[in-house]
């Protein structure tokens, strides 16, 4: 049987580092989206600005968050990650989005990459700020567990290659 195309997603930075943080209500759907991740299921379509709001170190980061954070940024850096460049066209609808959806601009510039990447969801923690449920020009804006739930069954956790430290489910 022929392999199905990879679900195409942009991961905000909020949903590394409740990985890295272990917040209990949210690190599951964290962790679940990495497995898919590693499975090749998911291919991640990440802006280079994702680099900066996810340093390889951070002086809050006690010996088990330092280890996951290098893991994260590894990933990141994995030739499996296709990031398009912050381009004129990518700030110009960063632009646009700050002013129609009142973001941030590094928020802007995620969904920005998100549409002029052609990816299928951005997955956000920030329910706050973006538009959640809704779709921007194609692409839907969802919660981990939304985007888990629309998008995967929900199975077993097999240990992530990348992971030395167990995270509790």
């Amino acid at each position: 049987m022929a392999k199905t195309k990879p679900t195409r997603i942009l991961v905000d930075a909020c949903c590394f580092l409740v990985y890295v943080t272990g917040q209990v209500q949210d690190v599951r759907a964290a962790r679940q989206l990495l497995e898919h991740i590693q499975d090749g299921e998911i291919q991640l379509v990440e802006s280079p600005a994702i680099l900066a709001e996810v340093p390889p170190k951070h002086e809050s980061d006690n010996a088990s968050g330092g280890g996951k954070r290098l893991l994260i940024r590894g990933l990141l850096e994995s030739e499996g990650v296709e990031y398009v460049d912050l381009t004129t066209a990518v700030a110009r609808k960063a632009g646009d989005y700050m002013v129609s959806y009142g973001l941030n601009s590094m928020d802007a510039i995620h969904l920005a990459t998100a549409v002029l990447g052609n990816v299928d969801a951005l997955v956000t923690l920030n329910t706050q700020d973006f538009p959640m449920g809704q779709s921007v020009e194609g692409v839907l804006v969802l919660s981990p567990e939304d985007f888990l739930r629309r998008f995967f069954a929900r199975g077993s956790q097999p240990a992530l290659d990348f992971e030395h430290n167990s995270v509790a489910d």
